[in-house]
């Protein structure tokens, strides 16, 4: 990876995790993302300089930090980067994958069905081979392939959802979680960490004046 790669990785590191904790501290930031402070420093500023966020005061002289529409919209572009060009990306999805067939088939669960693209679906059904699960369909519009392997492909989710979709989409992991959780509950819907999705509908109803 190089060193804009790099760069923008903690600048997509910074936005999620301010998605998630509005007060973090930035000490707090460089210790949960695991980079300097200094640098936290410098991407917070690059970050309200470029308007991703706005930064206001709160008591105890401590901060909180406002995702914008547009970090939102920038962290949506960095992630899309940062899935097209990471080498490690796959074999990461396969453990995720794995893992998450694991505790899916150990609270019980029967049936899943995929969301998203032909590739990153082929990782997830690999990776279910090492269960009793089975994969209702996967459901894209991006390709002609009426199955992969035992899996057939759908264009719509209606009639062959199972009891959990798990999301395979690495070109817009959050625009496809959100489609979905139009239609089911959030607890539902599972995804790898790498995609970078927040689970609650994002609002800038708490964005400072």
């Amino acid at each position: 990876m190089d060193q804009m790669d790099k760069r923008s990785k903690a600048e997509l590191d910074l936005i999620a995790a301010l998605e998630q904790d509005q007060e973090v501290s930035q000490t707090g930031l460089a210790k949960r993302l695991g980079i300097a402070a200094g640098l936290v420093n410098i991407l917070m500023k690059r970050a309200v300089k470029r308007g991703f966020v706005k930064m206001t005061q709160i008591p105890a002289r401590r901060y909180a930090y406002y995702l914008t529409p547009t970090g939102f919209a920038e962290k949506a572009k960095l992630v899309a980067g940062y899935l097209d060009s990471s080498l490690s990306l796959y074999r990461r999805l396969r453990v995720d994958y794995r893992d998450m067939f694991t505790a899916l088939e150990a609270k019980g669960v029967t049936r899943v069905t995929l969301v998203g693209d032909i590739d990153i679906a082929e990782l997830a059904i690999m990776a279910s081979f090492d269960s009793a699960i089975t994969i209702t369909a996967l459901v894209s519009t991006d390709t002609n392939k009426g199955s992969i392997g035992p899996v057939p492909v759908v264009s719509s989710l209606e009639g062959h959802s199972g009891e959990v979709v798990i999301i395979c989409d690495a070109r817009s992991p959050q625009a496809c979680f959100d489609e979905i959780a139009d239609v089911m509950d959030h607890d539902k819907i599972l995804f790898p960490d790498a995609f970078y999705i927040k689970n609650t509908p994002f609002t800038s109803d708490n964005e400072a004046a």
